[in-house]
């Protein structure tokens, strides 16, 4: 009960304090970076991450181009031995949260902006996958490039998110997928219809068929965990895909943003369950960071503003009280189990 308490003060704090003229941004920034900063074993890329660090102080060794930045960072505070890798985190996602911060602000949407970032998930899945995330605020913020068509700053930026990490670079086509017309009602019949499909599992076996035929993945991924493929999902999965879908039919965005936000969730719809999939599908869905507070900004005065508020509540409920999120539970690092890590990796 406790960890709810934890996230849910925070969650109403960052509301309040986004509603605090002249200094929300830095107010909301310093609480914010603060709490995620003093995070503690969240999750199992946190786990993953905590032994790449100790890799490359201990050995100096770089896996891949997408961890240089995490290298340099190690070697950086490698003088804290035990405990630089706190140091390397809060400065990824420093950066992460302030370029979203800095896109919320220039759309004026800062209040509802930080209540789907929350509502959403985005705010709990970047205290776990640490550098997937700073790579989806750098396309987040690239955003504006494609509402723009200036493809040439996107590809610099996208270039640059590579390098954090490695998924980023599949993000260069989408550039020229945005550009694609579709009507909002043939979205909305095929959204239903893919709905209702992975509602009873109908892209089960169509995903491990796909997998089956990729050389690399299929060697690495085919049967292990990122590739498993559900037969049944979840309550508040469903909300979400509701929300989801009701929200790129209805915001007033730019038709690019809708066509992205669209293939995001027709990623998540066919990939429920697949790990791949769906850790692609965050950076598509991130428009809805932008694009449901615009609706809500829309529709505030009606009715059904009233029945969508309580429904995104509901929705960060079940989300909180979802038994398959591992990186939920919060700890900080004043806890005894952080201690006793520390005595883990001397050992």
């Amino acid at each position: 009960m406790i960890n709810y308490l934890i996230y849910n003060f925070l969650f109403l704090i960052s509301l309040m304090s986004s509603k605090i003229k002249y200094y929300n941004i830095v107010l909301l920034f310093i609480i914010v970076t603060l709490f995620a900063s003093l995070r503690y074993n969240v999750g199992p890329d946190y786990e993953s991450y905590v032994n790449s660090y100790y890799t490359i102080v201990k050995y100096n060794l770089v896996s891949s181009p997408d961890y240089l930045l995490f290298h340099y960072l190690s070697s950086l505070f490698s003088i804290y031995m035990d405990r630089g890798y706190i140091a390397v985190f809060a400065i990824y996602f420093s950066i992460t949260f302030l370029l979203i911060l800095k896109v919320l602000d220039n759309r004026k949407i800062l209040f509802f902006g930080i209540f789907v970032f929350f509502s959403f998930g985005f705010f709990f899945d970047s205290l776990d996958r640490i550098r997937q995330y700073l790579a989806l605020a750098i396309f987040f913020y690239a955003l504006t490039d494609i509402e723009n068509n200036n493809f040439i700053t996107y590809f610099i930026k996208i270039i640059l998110a590579s390098f954090i990490h490695m998924s980023a670079f599949l993000l260069i086509p989408f550039y020229f997928i945005s550009k694609l017309k579709i009507n909002k009602k043939i979205m909305l019949i095929l959204l239903i219809i893919m709905l209702i499909l992975s509602f009873i599992g109908g892209f089960h076996n169509f995903v491990n068929m796909i997998y089956s035929y990729i050389p690399y993945y299929n060697e690495k991924y085919y049967n292990s965990s990122f590739a498993l493929s559900q037969t049944t999902i979840s309550l508040g999965f469903l909300g979400r895909a509701l929300v989801l879908i009701i929200t790129v039919v209805l915001a007033p965005i730019n038709e690019k943003l809708r066509t992205i936000i669209f293939f995001g969730i027709v990623f998540i719809l066919i990939g429920e369950g697949n790990l791949n999939i769906s850790r692609f599908s965050a950076y598509l869905l991130s428009p809805i960071i932008i694009a449901l507070p615009l609706l809500l900004k829309k529709i505030k005065n009606k009715n059904y503003f009233y029945i969508l508020i309580p429904t995104l509540l509901f929705l960060i409920i079940l989300f909180e009280f979802d038994i398959n999120r591992n990186n939920f539970e919060y700890q900080s690092i004043f806890s005894k189990d952080f201690k006793y890590e520390i005595f883990k990796h001397d050992n």
